[in-house]
């Protein structure tokens, strides 16, 4: 998929998104060992749009699944 960090680099600039190091090694790595990322963060701290950017870059889609806090969280019988 990328055959190195400049291309991981060159390739998320192409879709518009500006990547700190840390972020062209995460996905570079996860790529090369055929991983999924994991994104966790507060909202709107850009995970989203660090995705469409890695999909945009791979020429692949993001499909994205958001599950509501009743179906995640333990049920609790007395609230």
């Amino acid at each position: 998929m990328f055959s190195s960090l400049e291309e991981v680099n060159a390739r998320l600039r192409a879709t518009g998104y500006i990547a700190d190091p840390i972020a062209t090694t995460t996905v570079y790595l996860a790529a090369q060992l055929h991983k999924p990322l994991l994104l966790e963060g507060p909202a709107d701290s850009g995970k989203t749009q660090l995705a469409y950017a890695v999909a945009g870059a791979a020429n692949t889609a993001v499909e994205r699944l958001q599950c509501p806090l009743d179906i995640i969280a333990p049920l609790n019988p007395n609230t």
